[in-house]
């Protein structure tokens, strides 16, 4: 016998379900697994702003990052990597890692300075990238 972790939807019973959409979750199947998450706020004018985020996992991980619409939309999040254009105006959010760090990049080109709320998660499964 294997023993295996099941959780089945309301209505279903977990003991002898088989169809995957009549599970929430399931040991037989690999998930991702978080190994840091987080979130920074960060403002920045013209030019390049980088925060650097350390994970220290050796190998490059499989993460994802999300950003506001800080110019037309500050409340709706966007997964990065991000581009804004208004007036002349060019805006990047763009997120990057390796084997050590993961970098949160803004690019403006003009204007008034901008705050930009990033969230991030990094995933401790070594998916061999």
């Amino acid at each position: 016998m294997n023993n295996k972790i099941v959780i089945a939807k309301a209505g279903y019973d977990a003991t002898t379900e088989t169809d995957l959409d009549h599970l929430i979750f399931s040991s037989d199947y690999n998930t991702l697994k978080y190994a840091i998450s987080g979130n920074w706020e960060m403002t920045a004018v013209t030019g390049d702003t980088v925060k650097t985020i350390a994970h220290n996992l050796g190998y490059t991980p499989f993460f994802i990052v999300y950003c506001n619409d800080w110019v037309a939309q500050p409340t709706y999040y966007g997964i990065v990597q991000y581009y804004f254009g208004l007036g002349g105006r060019t805006q990047r959010a763009k997120a990057y890692v390796d084997s050590t760090n993961l970098y949160l990049k803004l690019d403006l080109t003009a204007g008034a300075a901008v705050t930009v709320k990033w969230y991030y998660k990094i995933f401790k499964n070594n998916l061999g990238l």
